[in-house]
């Protein structure tokens, strides 16, 4: 699939209206332009009638903004995830995104980017006391 640059997109209807729209023409003066670029006539037809089509629902070829999947880590999410955790600051991710009804990934995510919180993992360990140092002194020679 080609991708096409914003300023090769800008120019397509460009040429396309210039040439009295004919689409032919218009593919010769997209390779005159762009003699780089390896385009064939029907990727650049399809690709220019896709452009035209949303430069006459939208009036510009440039990309919607907001159009797409929305977006699930928003305002309300990252307060949930936060009143969980002061609630319960030792809750497990996998037990977390079960209680918000959130994706593991999600919480993941909220947790290191938006709350700045990193996973850790504590030790137990014994206390060293001050009566353990002779025994040590003694085991490492």
């Amino acid at each position: 699939i080609m991708v096409f640059t914003d300023h090769q997109k800008r120019s397509m209807p460009e040429m396309y209206f210039r040439n009295g729209q004919k689409i032919n023409d218009a593919f010769e003066d997209f390779h005159e332009e762009f003699p780089n670029v390896a385009v064939y006539y029907d990727m650049f037809n399809r690709a220019l009638r896709h452009l035209m089509d949303l430069y006459r629902v939208a009036g510009s070829v440039a990309r919607q903004a907001g159009i797409g999947r929305p977006r699930v880590r928003n305002g309300a999410t990252v307060e949930a995830v936060r009143a969980v955790i002061e609630d319960q600051p030792c809750t497990s991710i996998r037990h977390l995104h079960q209680q918000v009804n959130l994706s593991y990934s999600t919480c993941q995510h909220i947790l290191k980017e938006n709350l700045h919180l990193h996973p850790y993992r504590l030790q137990a360990l014994h206390e060293i006391l001050p009566n353990d140092l002779p025994q040590r002194q003694a085991f490492c020679q």
